[in-house]
């Protein structure tokens, strides 16, 4: 069973895919989707909506010439793929200097990412954006943070599509044994994190590599439809916890907890407003008020305003004389 084409994976494809075209058209169906390994069904999909994309002309609207052109003939009857027009091929785009530093500060950080041996690509890539560029591009040095556990052998289960096992300790200091399906790496700050389906909770997960221990390759395979799984851009999903928790805060120091996703209930009094907030346990209440010292009050439940003064207690005693 072939993986289930996101948006993300069809742009890139469609990036690979007219290059591809311009230097092996005509090429059959099931060639193409060989080469790329989609199903067939998916490249009939891809081409069909390749002529629709193009670059308009300077009205504002497309005109024949403007749009990717297909020969349909051919495609229908032959289910080939014929190329006869490519769109804005012939003209080279020029970064600018800063347009090329803020591409190649992304790469650099990608760089520390991916696979060893795919950074030479990445290398390969900076170089080019260099000589592209109509100015010289700034000189930025961009390291990404060290990884907290030997990931090699995580790298090599994500790219085999086997389980890993690993024990795991969860934000409220509990190990637990965990048997997943890894999916992607995330690094979202200076934090790794891995998502996958958990097969103890039956559910995609996300977990910090900085509280996973022991972790090893199985030689089971991931299963076609885990594989297949569609991945929110939420790292973190608590929906559908009991957990909520009301805050009182200043109506403009909002986008600073806006990863919490926070529901505004009402105005409390003036510049300021009650949200709520859900979390997966109290200990993540402590922690976000914590991170945000005077900035974020605790209303309600009152299990959740002991649970801050108890984190705040504990702080303190911390810093107690001997």
């Amino acid at each position: 069973m072939t993986p289930k084409l996101g948006a993300n994976d069809r742009v890139t494809l469609y990036l690979s895919l007219v290059p591809y075209l311009l230097q092996h058209s005509p090429v059959s169906v099931t060639e193409a989707a060989a080469r790329f390994h989609v199903s067939v069904a998916d490249m009939r999909d891809l081409v069909r909506k390749l002529s629709n994309l193009g670059i308009p002309g300077t009205e504002g609207y497309y005109l024949p010439n403007d749009l990717f052109e297909i020969n349909f003939d051919l495609f229908e009857d032959d289910d080939v793929i014929d190329l006869l027009n490519a769109v804005g091929i012939e003209a080279t785009p020029r970064f600018s200097g800063t347009e090329a530093a803020t591409l190649v500060a992304g790469l650099q950080f990608i760089s520390g990412v991916v696979d060893a041996e795919d950074r030479p690509s990445v290398t390969a890539l900076i170089q080019k954006i260099g000589l592209g560029a109509s100015a010289s591009p700034a000189n930025i040095l961009v390291s990404t943070p060290e990884p907290p556990i030997d990931i090699t052998a995580l790298r090599h289960a994500l790219s085999a599509h086997n389980r890993v096992h690993f024990e795991y300790r969860n934000a409220r200091g509990e190990n637990e044994t965990r048997t997943v399906s890894p999916l992607r790496l995330d690094l979202i700050g200076d934090t790794w994190y891995l998502r996958a389906w958990c097969h103890l909770r039956d559910a995609a997960r996300t977990f910090r590599l900085d509280r996973i221990e022991g972790l090893t390759e199985t030689n089971v395979a991931i299963s076609p439809e885990h594989q297949a799984l569609e991945l929110s851009e939420t790292l973190f999903d608590v929906r559908d916890t009991d957990l909520a928790v009301v805050v009182r805060l200043a109506e403009n120091a909002l986008p600073l907890i806006a990863e919490y996703h926070p529901v505004i209930e009402s105005a409390a009094s003036e510049g300021a407003v009650l949200a709520t907030i859900r979390f997966a346990h109290l200990t993540n209440v402590a922690r976000c008020v914590a991170r945000y010292p005077g900035i974020i009050t605790v209303v309600e439940p009152p299990e959740a305003i002991r649970a801050v003064a108890n984190y705040a207690s504990d702080a303190l005693n911390g810093y107690a004389k001997p």
